[in-house]
């Protein structure tokens, strides 16, 4: 797989850090509900982060790899 930026569906553009990627925005609440949902999307981890923002951690299929996908969840309304 190519170490290089991505855009994936729902989460926008995603950067290549440490084994995995990080998506650069925080996402909503709403978008992260979607992301979920995805079927290239498994195992999901949601914790406290800085900033007020959550933090999540998720284990993913992308151009047929399994690769590791951080990132922040900001409030938009939804609840989680």
């Amino acid at each position: 797989m190519s170490r290089i930026e991505k855009t994936l569906a729902v989460l926008g553009t995603v950067t290549p850090e440490g084994v995995g990627y990080r998506v650069v925005d925080p996402i909503t609440v709403t978008e992260f509900q979607t992301f979920i949902r995805e079927k290239w999307c498994g195992r999901v981890q949601v914790g406290d982060g800085l900033r007020g923002l959550a933090r999540f951690t998720a284990v993913c299929e992308v151009d047929g790899d399994s690769v590791v996908i951080t990132g922040e969840i900001e409030p938009d309304g939804g609840d989680l």
